[in-house]
């Protein structure tokens, strides 16, 4: 809950605007973001990307379709993901992703995109010993 929604949520109950102050209570989102090692499994899995594309001379041209030839890089796949967090669901940080379903919905888009240059991406990890030591 922000601090505007916390004053407007006072604010509310001062003025015995319950029904109101319920709304306002049911419109928050309290899904948890994700966990540090969520976090780091989607950088994990960037550089697993990185690799991959490199291995096979892929470049950001034959992705977005620009005029130079761009190296795929774990930096740049993070500023696409958040480019596309920002464009879902209106965050820009990565920590702010959700616990479960928007990290998956991220990863559909970044599968879709490199299958149509024919790259099969490696899986998610899971592991949080293979995360951990990332």
């Amino acid at each position: 809950m922000t601090s505007q929604q916390k004053r407007q949520l006072k604010e509310l109950l001062i003025n015995k605007e319950n029904d109101k102050a319920l709304l306002l209570l049911n419109s928050i989102d309290t899904t948890p973001t994700r966990t540090p090692s969520q976090h780091s499994a989607w950088f994990l899995w960037l550089s697993m990307i990185e690799k991959e594309a490199e291995n096979a001379g892929i470049t950001w041209n034959q992705l977005v379709g620009k005029t130079h030839q761009l190296r795929i890089t774990k930096e740049g796949l993070h500023e696409m993901g958040k480019q596309l967090q920002k464009a879902l669901w209106g965050t820009t940080s990565t920590k702010e992703l959700k616990k479960i379903g928007q990290i998956e919905i991220l990863q559909e888009h970044f599968v879709d995109l490199f299958s149509k240059v024919g790259l099969e991406l490696p899986p998610f990890p899971f592991d949080p010993e293979k995360i951990s030591n990332y």
